[in-house]
């Protein structure tokens, strides 16, 4: 059943009127879509509104799904008329200053009044009393300015018009997202939280080696742009149908966070779009947030470059607990490199396949310093150990592999396990590129059931540096007003995640 005009007209003037700003906007839209819901002719869902007023009016809101909560509180305004409202006796702090009510049916009438100068007061009328006998409108403030020259021109109707017969549609948000940080490059395109295209590739160097940021920048240098190309082709866009192009600002390696930034500068200009500095961690979370559907979970954020612990509060994510020295997934990098695994398509993903193979474990190291891990102690330790033991057969590199997985996956989901019980919280989500190991997803897991939790984990597609996981950054800051000048489009290669104000959150 679609949305009658009649009906989407009151929810224009409603979400007029009650447009939430502040703090507690949250709270405010939710009570208003429950008022609609329950009290009105409206024979629609709460999710059903929620999804309507984001589809007319671009307002991004809390999941549908925690309207339920929200709807248990007590509701602190009361709605325009047109549909028998009831008012609230109980909270008169939310009473907002404008009361709107409007006829049945479109009326020119109306419309002109609310831009007379001495307005008559508003009315109201009981749940019996027809819609019709309605005909007093509040004037809002800013009507009063508007020259009568326009009054009686532009905004006065032909009553034999006939009334249009749908709402206008706001324009989806597309955004294009440049990753770069490390060894992958990455250009990915979102439009409203649907993924349009994410190819990536991976500069691989020979077994026993690592990848420099020379020879990585040159990578990203000559593929960038056909990467950027075929982005937009699998996707199906053009250039105008971008609103912005997000980068990488940091973490990460310098020479290929300068290719990437330089390149999403270039475009930017020729294009004339908005340019989105985004940090590299902050865009892992919101996009496991995305695919997983999580709200507020404890996240665990493990890659080569970074280990950390992290949970939302106070309009920011905040570090609970990181490494000391080395990221998880740079001392399984670099321990591949000592029995020298291959690189192809990862070290990570290598390690991972042998240790499935594993039957005698080694003990290593267990080095957690209470919210606080530290893994360089561990590899030097290996470093030490695992060439002579090798060459003896007394292990294999299997057991190895099965041994440092064991061991320093124990160390994070333990560490993890205290942040969700410090914030007593039912969900936790992995990200990072280590986050698609199925080991650690099961280790997480099995913790996470016996805390009555959930765990939120996704595959390697989005794991993995990825382009559309800076582009959903992007998109979110975008719809807040978080663009970056041209002049300030510089890479931070330590830029921190709790340094990144999460007003899209707030």
């Amino acid at each position: 059943m679609g949305w009658t005009l009649d009906e989407e007209i009151y929810l224009f003037m409603a979400i007029m009127t009650y447009k939430p700003a502040g703090r507690d906007r949250n709270f405010q839209m939710c009570c208003l879509a429950y008022k609609l819901q329950n009290e009105t002719k409206l024979s629609y869902s709460i999710s059903d509104i929620w999804k309507r007023i984001k589809e007319l009016y671009n307002i991004e809101l809390i999941n549908e799904n925690e309207c339920v909560p929200y709807s248990e509180k007590p509701c602190e305004f009361s709605l325009p008329g047109y549909f028998s409202p009831i008012r609230s006796k109980e909270f008169p702090r939310y009473e907002p200053n404008l009361q709107i009510s409007l006829k049945a049916k479109f009326n020119p009438e109306p419309t002109s009044k609310l831009l007379d100068d001495n307005p008559p007061c508003p009315t109201t009328h009981s749940p019996s009393s027809s819609p019709s006998s309605v005909t007093n409108i509040a004037v809002p403030v800013s009507a009063k300015r508007i020259r009568k020259s326009v009054r009686n021109t532009a905004l006065e109707r032909d009553k034999s018009m006939p009334p249009p017969t749908t709402m206008p549609t706001v324009k989806p948000v597309t955004i294009l997202g440049m990753e770069g940080s490390a060894n992958k490059l990455g250009i990915g395109v979102i439009r409203d939280g649907k993924v349009l295209s994410n190819p990536r590739l991976t500069y691989v160097t020979p077994p026993g080696l690592g990848f420099k940021p020379t020879e990585t920048a040159i990578h990203h240098r000559n593929h960038v742009v056909k990467l950027a190309r075929r982005s937009l082709l699998e996707a199906n866009i053009k250039p105008d149908d971008l609103d912005a192009i997000a980068y990488t600002k940091g973490p990460g390696m310098g020479g290929p966070l300068q290719v990437v930034a330089i390149v999403a500068r270039v475009l930017a200009q020729l294009w004339n779009k908005p340019l989105i500095g985004v940090n590299h961690c902050v865009a892992h979370i919101e996009m496991g947030r995305l695919v997983t559907g999580a709200q507020s979970p404890i996240v665990l954020y493990v890659s080569g470059g970074n280990s950390q612990v992290i949970a939302y509060s106070g309009g920011r994510y905040r570090i609970f607990g990181e490494t000391l020295d080395i990221a998880l997934g740079n001392c399984l990098d670099r321990f591949a490199r000592v029995i020298n695994l291959s690189n192809d398509p990862s070290p990570g993903y290598n390690i991972e396949q042998a240790a499935k193979k594993g039957i005698k474990f080694y003990e290593l190291p267990y080095a957690v310093k209470g919210m606080d891990v530290s893994f360089a102690g561990i590899l030097s330790y290996l470093k030490e150990r695992a060439p002579k033991l090798l060459r003896t057969g007394e292990y294999t590199q299997a057991d190895f592999c099965f041994s440092l997985q064991e061991t320093v996956f124990a160390m994070v989901v333990e560490i993890t396990e205290r942040a969700m019980a410090h914030c007593d919280t039912k969900e936790v989500l992995i990200v990072g590129g280590v986050g698609c190991n199925m080991r650690l997803q099961e280790m997480m897991k099995c913790m996470a059931e016996e805390r009555g939790a959930t765990l939120c984990a996704t595959d390697d597609r989005y794991c993995i540096d990825n382009g559309a996981m800076i582009a959903q950054a992007g998109w979110e800051m975008f719809h807040v007003g978080m663009t970056t000048p041209l002049a300030e489009t510089i890479v931070t290669q330590r830029f921190r995640t709790d340094e990144v104000e999460a007003k899209w959150r707030i």
